[in-house]
């Protein structure tokens, strides 16, 4: 390799490193005026207007509510209260109370077939995750062998065939 090659190489990184810096690291006052500025419009604008806090208040309040009742359900699903199926069927019934939104936005991140399925599993993850319950050993068994046989029961969606028969 040609000597001029490779310090052409090490002058394009060091250039690249330096506004990477610059762009990255060091404090950009611009930017910072912008968000506060941002912030202002969004306060003096949106915030302002009677209507859209009315409704930013009372989406608040629905989510504080659905929280609780979703803790409460947690809890008695922990103390053997109910079942998995039961806390699925609960919270989907407090998310339809206070939401108008698709069920779907609950759980978007966990696997499964359907809302139930997903939130199911998005259940066990979070008593699982919970540093307080994650060492109950007979909590976890259970709640895997409710979510086995609840995945049992649940409708399967048909696999669908090739789009272009090669018969």
């Amino acid at each position: 390799m040609r000597k001029s090659t490779i310090l052409n190489f090490f002058l394009f990184v060091a250039v690249t490193s330096a506004l990477a810096w610059l762009m990255l690291v060091e404090a950009n006052p611009a930017k910072d005026k912008l968000y506060a500025d941002f912030g202002r419009w969004l306060a003096k604008n949106l915030l302002a207007n009677p209507e859209i806090e009315a409704h930013v208040e009372e989406r608040r309040l629905a989510l504080q509510r659905f929280q609780a009742a979703t803790d409460d359900v947690e809890a008695a699903l922990c103390a053997g209260d109910l079942d998995l199926a039961q806390a699925v069927e609960e919270i989907l019934g407090l998310w339809h109370q206070e939401f108008p939104e698709p069920v779907g936005q609950i759980a978007q991140l966990e696997p499964g077939d359907t809302d139930q399925e997903r939130l199911a599993r998005s259940i066990v993850r979070r008593i699982e995750q919970n540093e307080r319950l994650r060492d109950n050993q007979e909590l976890r068994n259970r709640l895997q062998t409710q979510l086995a046989d609840l995945l049992k029961k649940a409708p399967k969606t048909p696999q669908r065939g090739p789009i272009i028969s090669m018969a």
